[in-house]
């Protein structure tokens, strides 16, 4: 749930940006809706995938740190070591 607004963000900015270039460029209506849905389409995508793999990382993380409990076992065993 880290990451849930990422792909709307993403999307948006990207709509953002083409709808500016795309205007500077003066292109007529027809093409501006055309690429401006083939943007907000890929962006959509490619942002959900993103927010997946970000999600699997973090949960990747959380499952390999050390509860508070072991890191205070470890770091005793290692203080009982170095006396």
């Amino acid at each position: 749930m880290r990451f849930r607004y990422m792909p709307a963000i993403i999307t948006l900015t990207a709509a953002f940006v083409a709808s500016v270039i795309m205007i500077i460029n003066r292109m007529d209506v027809d093409t501006f809706v055309l690429r401006l849905f083939i943007v907000v389409l890929t962006a959509s995508v490619v942002s959900t995938f993103i927010r997946f793999i970000m999600n699997k990382l973090i949960e990747l993380t959380k499952d390999k740190e050390p509860a508070p409990e072991e890191e205070q076992e470890a770091s005793d065993e290692s203080e009982e070591v170095n006396t």
